[in-house]
């Protein structure tokens, strides 16, 4: 249909006299795809299992995770703020502790700051993102979670550009600039890898191309696709083999290292199975790496950009 319509473009442009364009000016655009990476859906060759996601779990599954609240016992009022989530659903904004007044609302796994508020049981103090604008509320305290654990976060700025999935993603992408930061989320051994693979031939950067991991209570750390090492030299000459690889694989590590939590440890790329700079954060078993964690049971992140 759409080259019929180009033809009758040319045909009309032809009959008035007019010039006619290159070719180039009436190609369709390619669409590109979302960020994308080796071993991140399950296949019946690769079967994977994904927890559920952290905005998806009962109480029991959230007290095994080590989810809890944002805040216990008594902190003063806007002293003490942290980065939370929302938990599965829509919640309203109200502009006071008590009333019923609405000024927005939060979604699903929204990241928003979050302020101790002593002077109501039921609400805390918000700072969230109202319809593409900063501003300030009021939410049930059942809509807030975040994870127990202290790691920090791994990057600091961009947006989620692949969101977790208990049906297939393994981990959630964060779009940012080639050369954006990426931090150790907790001080632990770490290794400065790099994936290759052999196809008809010819080496390429396959899967997670140069990528980092660690282990840290029975959970394994990826960071993915980045362009250099903190630690080691990435690989800067390798093409990247852009979708799933099938041929010989090998993983090298070129540095081990013992980072402090929330120290540099690389910078972000688009090494891999990748179609854009991003990183790729992953948890999962460190004993049967074929089982995927949410990763916002560990940490919640990036801190801006939402």
């Amino acid at each position: 249909m759409k080259r019929k319509f180009v033809s009758l473009v040319l045909c009309f442009m032809l009959v008035l006299g007019l010039s006619i364009p290159t070719s180039a000016a009436f190609e369709m655009p390619v669409e590109i795809p979302p960020p994308g990476y080796g071993e991140q859906y399950s296949t019946p060759e690769n079967p994977f299992n994904f927890g559920p996601r952290a905005d998806k779990m009962t109480p029991e599954q959230e007290k095994a995770a080590g989810i809890v609240d944002p805040f216990a016992g008594i902190q003063p009022f806007a002293t003490v703020e942290k980065l939370c989530y929302i938990a599965g659903g829509s919640y309203t904004v109200y502009s006071t502790a008590t009333g019923s007044t609405s000024k927005g609302f939060v979604s699903s796994r929204e990241r928003v700051w979050v302020y101790n508020n002593n002077s109501n049981a039921n609400r805390y103090y918000i700072r969230f993102l109202n319809y593409g604008t900063i501003d300030y509320g009021y939410v049930d305290k059942a809509a807030v979670k975040i994870p127990s654990t202290s790691w920090s976060a791994p990057i600091t700025t961009g947006s989620i550009s692949q969101d977790y999935s208990a049906g297939g993603h393994a981990g959630i992408d964060v779009a940012a600039p080639a050369g954006t930061q990426v931090n150790a989320v907790t001080s632990v051994s770490h290794r400065s890898r790099i994936y290759t693979g052999v196809l008809n031939g010819t080496t390429y950067l396959v899967n997670y191309g140069n990528y980092i991991d660690c282990t840290s209570g029975g959970t394994q750390v990826i960071y993915a696709h980045l362009s250099k090492f903190t630690n080691g030299t990435a690989n800067t000459t390798l093409s990247s083999y852009r979708s799933r690889f099938t041929g010989t694989e090998s993983i090298s590590t070129v540095a081990t290292f013992t980072p402090s939590a929330g120290a540099k440890i690389g910078e972000v790329g688009n090494t891999g199975w990748s179609s854009g700079n991003h990183l790729h954060f992953e948890t999962r078993n460190a004993s049967n790496i074929s089982t995927k964690y949410d990763p916002y049971t560990y940490v919640v992140f990036p801190g801006v950009g939402y």
